[in-house]
């Protein structure tokens, strides 16, 4: 060890001492070095909102040139944004398509799990802001790294899915196309959409899904409060948009009509071309595509074919 790290460590060690409990950590901060933007944490970033400390994860492909799109990609309750960061291998097809992809991280329920608050039956007594939270950072980070407005979207699994409705509703002059993979909107929000103007949709759904169901829970069976089958959900959403044309197509594994197959219904001509799609997977449970095993689909890939078109 040089005497430089050596001072350090003994620094870190001594300022350790004399903190209460314990919290804080000497750990090195890896980074990847940008051509343009130099250091950029692989980890996460602070930012603050209404005085808490919030967390995001960045990933800027090295490619990636000014006026770049932007996607907002939200984890599930009780996942974590690095862990959604790596399941969805969201990395790579940014990588390929030079588009900035950003992993807010939702902050901790009374049970200790991490959520974005968009109004479950259970979480009635939550306060923090989290369209506000993605609101700011998303401000922030077309600020900082120059990002198109007009290419600005969300995605998200399961409880972040959900939360890419709730924006739908209320920032659609933020975010420009929605994607919700096992994701629902909760029948109290659907009545309130504040917005009225047309907006890309898209879901990705398990027929089988047994956590957020597709035939909907309008008793809240479940818990998570009332919401309508998905497909309800995507008739509201092509309505608002004014579709006159639907297309549908069936995808099955391996060419065979005896496998898993994708039931895919593309609402097309629609006020501006915001299509709404609603791609439904037999067989198939609360889980992210990713193109392995029998499968065949990817919806990382998917959603941003769908997205770049806007």
């Amino acid at each position: 060890m040089n005497p430089s790290a050596f001072a350090k460590t003994i620094a870190c060690a001594l300022f350790a001492l004399v903190l209460v409990g314990g919290a804080f950590s000497c750990t090195k901060e890896k980074f990847l070095v940008h051509p343009q933007y130099g250091n950029i944490p692989t980890g996460y970033l602070s930012f603050e909102h209404d005085g808490l400390d919030r967390q995001y994860a960045l990933h800027i492909p090295t490619k990636v040139s000014e006026n770049a799109p932007l996607l907002i990609s939200m984890h599930g309750y009780t996942d974590d944004a690095i862990r959604h960061r790596d399941y969805t291998e969201l990395n790579e097809v940014a990588d390929e398509y030079n588009f900035i992809v950003a992993y807010p991280r939702g902050s901790k329920d009374r049970y200790g799990k991490r959520f974005f608050n968009m109004g479950y039956f259970f979480h009635q007594d939550e306060t923090v802001d989290d369209v506000g939270f993605l609101t700011e950072l998303t401000l922030y980070l077309q600020k900082t790294y120059q990002i198109d407005p007009e290419r600005t979207f969300t995605a998200g699994f399961s409880n972040g899915g959900d939360m890419s409705y709730m924006l739908a509703c209320q920032r659609p002059d933020l975010f420009k196309g929605f994607v919700s993979v096992g994701g629902l909107m909760l029948e109290d929000f659907k009545t309130n959409c504040e917005f009225s103007v047309p907006i890309p949709v898209f879901e990705i759904r398990g027929e089988a899904d047994d956590i957020t169901r597709y035939e909907g829970d309008i008793d809240n069976e479940t818990g998570w409060g009332r919401y309508p089958p998905i497909e309800e959900t995507i008739d509201f959403w092509q309505t608002r948009n004014g579709c006159t044309t639907v297309k549908r197509d069936t995808l099955y594994s391996h060419g065979s009509s005896e496998g898993r197959s994708i039931e895919i219904t593309r609402f097309q001509n629609c006020t501006d071309d915001k299509e709404v799609w609603l791609y439904k997977i037999t067989d198939y449970g609360h889980e992210w595509p990713q193109g392995t095993d029998d499968l065949f689909f990817n919806a990382s890939r998917e959603l941003w074919s769908f997205l770049e078109r806007f």
